[in-house]
């Protein structure tokens, strides 16, 4: 492939199907091509991938093109977080003020600001804190704005130390390449800035993850309650949106938001634009759609969600096609293609657009939430008293845990409770507590010191959770949650464990085991490999979370108000815990880690003889 070809690729992000088979066709047996330009072109299985390193900056892209031409994933390398994830509340792609690309990031105030990259403090002034850095023949400066520092001019610091602390809850953080004087000018462009914001992965911290609690995602699917029937019956046409919804599988009370926020119900109302009718269809859409009257109310709701049912088809996210269907789904892709974050985008009825369904959404599933949910559960409900009349017994702890230092956490914190119960009369932190304090009893009661990762501090994030359980030196931690989904059947336990690292699997292997025979009328889900959870990534203790049950299925969340199961749960953890200890007991672990002595005391091991070494299970 020729130079100018791939400086094509690189300015402008195209490369067209007939030119990748010339290059294919030419390339022989050659596995990459390394151009003057520092750019590589890399032959993938899967399709190709561009490796380029941006002129004159230290910031290194890879591109993944997949054989039909679309972009697959963009990371860069060199920097690192400047916030714990769990703290940022919001992050901006970028915005331009005054000429100057920024990211602005909006956290919990109070935020620990990270350093990005080793390097020396230039400047610290008016909340502003300026580093350089140098990569090589390069130099770079990063520009962090609203930090509240005591760092002077000269001090070192490595990436991820501590820089201060965000004082009003917005961190401003942009990239120079020169300075002049004692002010940094040439900034990078704001299409760098914004592959840098994406490689920082905040936007990951947007998923389901029960360490922050999130608000209700609409369903992709056709899967009502009993409760959203009721709800959505009672609506205007709620009849027509119950079979409608049904026929292209979705979900019927977001239907119903959208309707409300498209036409507040009223079937003859005409927009500005044009649009017609109770899911406001443009005349082109509707002839596309086959509806020939766009004021009548079934062919109305017909047309619209046979449209959205397309959407959700496309993005396989029912937010994103919430904003394809007042955007427009070729508007959306060019925006997102571009950089620009939903509130970025220039469509102000856009970028308002899905949270406002949202609410509507959640004001719908409140209500349906409190007409009888747990009508479709009741005989196993009922059941209960029967089957969890004591709790189950996993023996004798005595002094089985003697010498370990273990960490316990509730998972969540007052200012982020996280999820609630299926009748939205219980947050999850209450359930994790209530667990937490048993399984501290019992865990002392097996001769282990235990470290409570609130203490007498109610409102520590999940990173700084972590970094108690490190600076106490525990030989291991446990995170205890639960779970939730917008599916109401959705049941069972789960434990999850860090990627890549095999002792956070083998602690998740056991107490999973346990876990599910202390619950066995649920599933189990087995454990589950996670890497993006703030009890994981910001420490170095062995930490296994696990999840007892869903609170948003009426049957789990009834188990969990059952002291007796409450009970089960916590003996059950701590024989996984009695479990993941004999295990490396008797793995024979290498020699060379840091080690602790422990006797054991219980069954025929003899505590004289039989003093073993329980290694602490740092991560690499």
């Amino acid at each position: 492939m020729s130079t100018i070809l791939m400086n094509k690729y690189v300015n402008n992000n195209v490369v067209t199907e007939k030119e990748i088979r010339e290059f294919e066709k030419n390339r022989h047996r050659l596995k990459k091509r390394t151009l003057a330009t520092a750019t590589s072109l890399y032959l993938l299985g899967s399709g190709y991938a561009v490796h380029s390193h941006i002129k004159n900056h230290p910031f290194e892209v890879e591109s993944h093109i997949s054989k039909a031409n679309q972009k697959v994933s963009v990371s860069i390398t060199k920097m690192g977080r400047l916030l714990d994830a769990s703290v940022v509340t919001k992050a901006r792609n970028t915005t331009t003020i005054d000429g100057i690309n920024i990211i602005t990031y909006f956290t919990d105030k109070g935020a620990i600001a990270n350093a990005p990259n080793k390097g020396a403090v230039i400047r610290n002034y008016n909340k502003t804190v300026i580093l350089k850095h140098s990569s090589g023949n390069h130099t770079y400066y990063s520009v962090l704005e609203g930090i509240q520092s005591s760092l002077k001019a000269g001090d070192i610091v490595n990436k991820g130390d501590n820089l201060g602390t965000v004082s009003g809850g917005i961190l401003s953080f942009s990239v120079a390449t020169e300075m002049k004087g004692d002010k940094p000018v040439s900034f990078v462009d704001k299409a760098t800035l914004g592959q840098i914001n994406q490689s920082f992965g905040y936007k990951t911290d947007t998923d389901p993850s029960k360490e922050e609690g999130v608000s209700i995602i609409p369903n992709l699917h056709h899967n009502p309650s009993e409760g959203d029937k009721k709800v959505v019956s009672d609506l205007p046409y709620g009849d027509i949106i119950l079979s409608v919804s049904e026929k292209y599988d979705v979900d019927p009370v977001l239907v119903a938001s959208i309707i409300k926020q498209e036409s507040g119900f009223k079937e003859k109302i005409t927009s500005k634009s044009g649009a017609v009718g109770l899911m406001q269809l443009m005349p082109e859409t509707a002839q596309w759609l086959g509806v020939k009257d766009s004021y009548n109310p079934s062919e109305n709701i017909e047309g619209g969600v046979k449209f959205f049912k397309t959407l959700t088809d496309k993005y396989d996210d029912s937010v994103k096609a919430l904003y394809a269907y007042n955007g427009g789904p070729g508007n959306v892709d060019k925006w997102t293609e571009a950089g620009l974050t939903p509130e970025e985008f220039p469509w102000k009825e856009t970028k308002q657009y899905a949270p406002n369904i949202l609410h509507h959404y959640e004001v719908y599933k409140d209500k349906a939430a409190k007409l009888d949910p747990k009508s479709a559960y009741q005989e196993k409900i009922d059941s209960i008293s029967n089957q969890y009349k004591n709790a189950v017994d996993f023996g004798n702890f005595h002094n089985q845990l003697q010498g370990l230092t273990i960490g316990v956490d509730a998972g969540h914190y007052s200012k982020a409770p996280g999820t609630v119960s299926y009748d939205r009369k219980t947050t999850e932190l209450e359930v994790n507590r209530q667990i937490k304090q048993l399984v501290i009893t019992k865990l002392k009661e097996a001769g282990a010191t235990v470290i409570d990762s609130e203490g007498d501090i109610k409102s520590l994030k999940p990173g700084q959770r972590a970094k108690v359980f490190d600076e106490a030196n525990v030989d291991f931690a446990i995170s205890l949650h639960n779970n939730a989904s917008t599916n109401q059947t959705s049941s069972g336990t789960e434990t999850l464990y860090e990627s890549n690292n095999n002792q956070s699997k083998l602690l998740a292997q056991s107490l999973q085991k346990n876990i599910a025979q202390a619950i066995p009328t649920i599933d189990n889900r087995g454990v589950v490999s996670r890497d993006n959870l703030g009890v994981f990534t910001e420490g170095k203790s062995v930490t296994a979370l696990a999840e007892t049950g869903f609170m948003s299925n009426p049957y789990d969340m009834e188990l969990l108000r059952t002291p007796s199961v409450l009970e089960s749960i916590a003996n059950a953890i701590v024989k996984g815990c009695i479990d993941y200890t004999e295990i490396n007991h008797h793995s024979q672990q290498k020699e060379g880690s840091f080690k602790k002595a422990v006797s054991y005391s219980s069954g025929d091991i003899n505590s004289d003889e039989h003093n073993f070494i329980f290694p602490k299970f740092f991560k690499a």
